[in-house]
């Protein structure tokens, strides 16, 4: 008879423990209904049962944390403990690699059912290739090099020369009856039926024969009369398998509803699905019309710029070919009037050069009175500011901007009496208007303005100055004055002072503030009460000592009720003295 190796592809693939990739040896079922070898799910990763986040992760891919890795334990450093003897009372988790499930299991392996079917069909498959001539692999140590030799009946396993040998010293099974592998050829029916019978996984001389109902089992009689001692067991017949198939039929029927549910569920998510890809593509092509008219307004306006620049160097250089053909003018003509001025002096006699003497005087002089008409102005600057406002065109704002001009330190001014009216301890404030060499405000952007205040004493003390753009040529300019006397306010621009800088003023006493009302009249601010005064000095008819609308010695507008000045912003000239109005709320 010729042997061969069995091939590894020759076992089904559902004969094959996903975890490890080889064919399986003594299956166990999980909860969730999938098997793994024994030796296989003795090495998974347990995790305590409060650990539902980090189950998440690890099912999702993510890193466990290091804390999550200390709690972490496999099955073969708890073998031989009970469930909650390890973790004080607390069940073990572990993800199932087929369906990345959390299960709930013990930490003795052996806890677990064996995968009865799966263990015959390995078996059958392994007689089925000795039938056929082909050489069993040992079940023991799964070596494809070791073929298996003899065959132990009462493990139902086959062994190679090395496992037979240790069988036959374990305490366990030294009494076992081992079996050549060529003895062991029977007819398959035979063999199919004796692979049929179950053996107690505890006690492994006995069968399977009894089914404990409390414990929900199968069970030996040993089991009967120790571990069970007690329950309802009965023995495995046709009625209570049927019964018992009754159950479970009664289960699926309560089950099989769902999968309807789940049927229009799976319905409605692939037509939300479809709903979503749909909108997906409504968005996309959104985005794409919104981006195109954006591109294309940006490459409008990249065009309107370089129009811009061109225009520019046009104008530019329209005004330098006048100034240049001004020039070659002037210079043609005194060139040729010093050539005739040359030839007569060259050729002629004193007295013919004498006669012509006035005409060539009044030449020169007409020559050396011209003017040189250059646009001296004209210069190559040219700037791009992509920070400043420009048009909208496909209803985007567009931003950019070329100045062919510069500011002018010279022609910027500062405007309103905050000088004058510098107060101790009192804001004040002026307006600085940026222009150009033309004298028009200058609103671009490329504009630097900087501004301090000098306080003339032995340290020269710099008082800062508060600089506020309002990004249309002008520039608000306050500060508070901490010391009395000399100061110098520095302003310049694109680090250039401007005209009058640095301006001199003196800071005067605390300002004066109005201890009055701003009212229209006496008679109405107070509800025409005749013994109040104002401050405006004026008196109505009738014995009323204040003022009131129409009468000729009325100020003419709002005013002050404590000094009578009719500028609302102005200090009290009053020192000293209370308001002559109490103010009352009608």
């Amino acid at each position: 008879m010729a042997f061969t190796k069995t091939a590894r592809h020759s076992t089904s693939d559902k004969l094959r423990c996903t975890a490890c990739g080889e064919t399986l040896r003594t299956p166990r079922l999980l909860p969730c209904l999938h098997s793994f070898c024994s030796d296989c799910i003795s090495r998974f990763k347990t995790y305590p049962m409060n650990s539902e986040a980090q189950l998440k992760d690890m099912s999702e891919g993510r890193a466990v944390s290091a804390d999550m890795s200390e709690d972490m334990s496999s099955f073969d450093s708890a073998d031989d403990l009970k469930a909650g003897d390890r973790f004080g009372g607390k069940s073990r988790m572990i993800l199932c690699p087929d369906c990345l499930r959390e299960v709930q299991i013990a930490t003795d392996v052996k806890e677990l059912p064996i995968n009865f079917v799966l263990q015959r069909k390995l078996k059958e498959e392994a007689f089925q290739r000795k039938n056929h001539c082909i050489v069993t692999v040992c079940d023991s140590c799964g070596e494809t090099n070791d073929y298996a030799t003899v065959r132990c009946d009462e493990c139902s396993e086959n062994l190679c020369y090395m496992c037979e040998q240790s069988h036959r010293r374990q305490k366990r099974s030294k009494n076992h009856r081992l079996v050549q592998m060529s003895a062991s050829v029977v007819a398959m029916d035979e063999k199919r039926d004796s692979l049929r019978i179950l053996r107690c996984s505890k006690h492994s001389k006995d069968e399977l024969d009894l089914f404990c109902s409390d414990c929900d089992d199968t069970i030996c009689r040993r089991c009967s009369e120790t571990l069970h001692s007690g329950h309802h067991c009965s023995p495995i017949t046709s009625d209570l398998f049927r019964q018992k198939m009754d159950e479970l039929q009664r289960l699926i029927q309560d089950v099989v509803p769902k999968v309807s549910s789940v049927d229009v569920r799976l319905k409605n998510v692939g037509s939300v699905k479809d709903k979503i890809r749909t909108r997906a593509k409504q968005l996309e092509s959104e985005v794409n019309r919104f981006m195109d008219s954006y591109v294309q307004a940006i490459e409008k306006q990249r065009q309107v710029l370089v129009d811009q620049i061109q225009d520019i160097v046009q104008d530019k250089e329209r005004c330098l070919n006048v100034s240049e053909l001004h020039l070659k003018d002037i210079k043609g003509e005194v060139g040729e009037t010093c050539r005739l001025v040359s030839d007569l002096v060259d050729s002629g006699s004193d007295l013919e050069i004498l006669t012509v003497k006035k005409l060539i005087t009044g030449r020169l002089n007409h020559l050396n009175s011209l003017t040189l008409q250059t646009n001296g102005d004209v210069s190559e600057y040219m700037k791009f500011c992509p920070e400043e406002k420009s048009n909208v065109i496909n209803n985007f704002q567009m931003f950019g901007k070329i100045v062919s001009k510069q500011a002018s330190a010279a022609y910027s001014v500062i405007t309103g009496a905050g000088l004058l009216t510098a107060r101790l301890a009192h804001k004040s404030q002026m307006l600085l208007t940026v222009r150009d060499a033309d004298d028009i405000p200058y609103t671009a952007c490329d504009v630097s303005v900087r501004a301090w205040l000098i306080y003339q004493n032995d340290s020269l003390r710099s008082i800062p100055v508060s600089i506020a753009d309002h990004k249309d040529g002008t520039y608000l300019l306050s500060f508070t004055p901490v010391q009395k006397g000399t100061h110098y306010l520095h302003v310049a621009v694109n680090g250039q002072p401007i005209k009058d800088s640095p301006s001199k003023f003196s800071v005067q006493a605390k300002w004066n503030d109005h201890r009055g009302v701003w009212q229209c009249c006496t008679f109405c601010q107070t509800g025409g009460r005749k013994d109040v005064h104002c401050g405006c000095k004026s008196l109505m008819p009738g014995g009323f000592l204040g003022c009131g609308h129409g009468h000729s010695t009325y100020p003419g507008g709002p005013h002050w009720s404590c000094c009578g000045k009719m500028v609302q912003n102005s200090e009290c000239s009053t020192v000293g003295r209370a308001s002559p109005v109490r103010q009352v709320t009608l």
